[in-house]
């Protein structure tokens, strides 16, 4: 078994769902890079064992390690190893840049790559995605649920959001009267509606929805969750971190995204600086089975998203594409960015291929004036180090 050597470094990285975007884009390095498996090292952190920032207090971040990170490991089979770690602990330089994720990682320079820029870079090269999926066990209790409480019938699942952090224009709360008239449609086609609430609401007496079955147990139990997520007929969110999840799978999912230029991770420089997005486009490396829904809610769209998924055979294995020239454009942008990161620590194979798709699309669309070489030069002036790029220039064959 060769494995991938995985690190997630609380010293620079957030206790939060940031963490299966990381996941994701290890297991797409994995494949990427023919390994057989994921070997995840968690490295604690300065402050409580976690990074300092006012997100979450340290209790809250032991919680949440606890609760989601740890059992959400069990969503890439791949990950056959994991541990907890001190920093003193960690004894890397032995290993290949190959075999390690993040580029260039080490104990003493943590790397994170939690935003998903790898991704970005995957997308260009038209690297083959991952997948995450519900463990066995997972599976089986959530046909339990599907037979005892649902009868067997077909259903939906609407995840909610229900804290108001960073949530100052109300783009991530489900519109209530919009879902319960949804719903009251989807009922008539047989449909039921699965309810899974944010974890704080999950055993409230108050309702959010009417004539839904809530799943509270789903609520705190993220592999549960996946594991009815897979058995939907569709799932719908909008705005959330488990949400996020979904999009990262082969099942139907659609999530409802409005941009809060308010709150720096919801505004549109932030999709378009980190992602390459702009409205309409797609997350990179999802599948046309997952759908960024650039809008709030609405009857008219949920009917359809769930007419189309009782229709259509699930498209697995087609990557979603570039909406635009300017989504096009501005994923270009962040892939170059990482491509300088990679090579300020070695050059992989990866890092030629993505230079090459780069100046092929340059070429093609006249993105640039000057070409990718010459851009690369430009940032040596940015952090990029001048004998790692003649370094690289010689194993792309350039005089």
């Amino acid at each position: 078994m060769k494995p991938l050597f995985c690190f997630y470094d609380m010293a620079v990285s957030p206790c939060s769902y940031d963490f299966f975007t990381f996941l994701y884009s290890a297991e797409n390095c994995r494949i990427r890079r023919g390994l057989d498996c994921i070997d995840l090292s968690i490295v604690k952190g300065p402050s409580h064992n976690f990074r300092k920032d006012n997100i979450r207090t340290h209790e809250q971040n032991e919680n949440f390690f606890l609760n989601v990170i740890i059992p959400g490991i069990s969503l890439v089979p791949s990950c056959v190893t994991h541990r907890w770690i001190d920093r003193n602990e960690i004894n890397n330089k032995f290993l290949e840049p190959l075999e390690v994720f993040p580029r260039g990682y080490s104990a003493q320079n943590p790397t994170a790559d939690y935003v998903g820029h790898d991704t970005v870079a995957s997308k260009l090269r038209q690297d083959t995605p991952g997948c995450f999926r519900a463990p066995n066990y997972a599976k089986n209790l959530a046909s339990e649920f599907i037979s005892t409480k649902l009868n067997n019938l077909p259903f939906i699942c609407v995840t909610a959001r229900e804290i108001e952090r960073d949530n100052k224009n109300d783009t991530r709360t489900l519109d209530v009267d919009i879902w319960n008239e949804a719903i009251e449609q989807i009922n008539r086609l047989g449909i039921h509606t699965v309810l899974i609430r944010d974890t704080i609401s999950a055993f409230s007496n108050q309702s959010l929805l009417q004539n839904v079955t809530e799943f509270p147990v789903g609520s705190i139990h993220l592999p549960l969750r996946q594991a009815l997520y897979e058995k939907s007929v569709i799932n719908f969110s909008k705005n959330n971190g488990p949400g996020m999840l979904q999009l990262f799978t082969k099942n139907h999912n659609v999530y409802f995204h409005e941009c809060d230029e308010e709150v720096t991770a919801l505004s549109s420089k932030w999709f378009s600086a980190n992602y390459g997005m702009v409205k309409g486009s797609q997350l990179p490396m999802t599948r046309k089975c997952n759908r960024y829904f650039w809008g709030p809610e609405s009857v008219a769209d949920i009917m359809s998203f769930v007419s189309d998924a009782k229709k259509a055979s699930l498209d697995t294995s087609t990557n979603n594409s570039f909406s635009c020239s300017e989504n096009l454009s501005r994923t270009v942008e962040v892939a170059l960015r990482h491509l300088c990161r990679c090579i300020n620590h070695s050059t992989l194979n990866e890092d030629l291929r993505l230079y090459h798709y780069i100046e092929g699309i340059n070429k093609k669309l006249k993105l640039s004036n000057t070409s990718i070489l010459e851009l690369l030069e430009q940032q040596t002036t940015n952090g990029l180090d001048r004998t790692k790029l003649e370094k690289f220039k010689e194993q792309i064959q350039i005089p």
